[in-house]
């Protein structure tokens, strides 16, 4: 895939610790974003990551994504995931995963 040349690392957390997932080869797209609120606006910051992949991988919404290789979860540098779209069953060179952070 074109421009994949950034690297994530994902937290899932197993009910007892964080377990660390890296991801090199990935592309991340950010797009800004405003929210309205009862108090006024809110920035609403996403990014999506293409994740190229042939084999399944075990991320889910709720995962903390830092974007990076990081060895711990850094919570002010953390993003949490949205959503997870498992785009396998296109070509051998298309086969990726698209997940949303926020």
């Amino acid at each position: 895939m074109i421009c994949c040349d950034k690297c994530i690392t994902v937290f899932s957390f197993n009910g007892r610790a964080y377990e660390r997932s890296f991801f090199d080869g990935v592309s991340i797209f950010g797009y800004d974003g405003i929210s309205t609120t009862d108090a006024g606006f809110e920035q609403n910051n996403k990014f999506k990551i293409t994740i190229p992949a042939t084999e399944s991988i075990s991320i889910k919404p709720g995962d903390r994504v830092v974007l990076g290789n990081s060895e711990v979860l850094d919570y002010e540098n953390a993003y949490t995931v949205i959503s997870v779209k498992d785009n396998r069953c296109s070509s051998d060179y298309l086969k990726h995963y698209l997940i949303e952070i926020k």
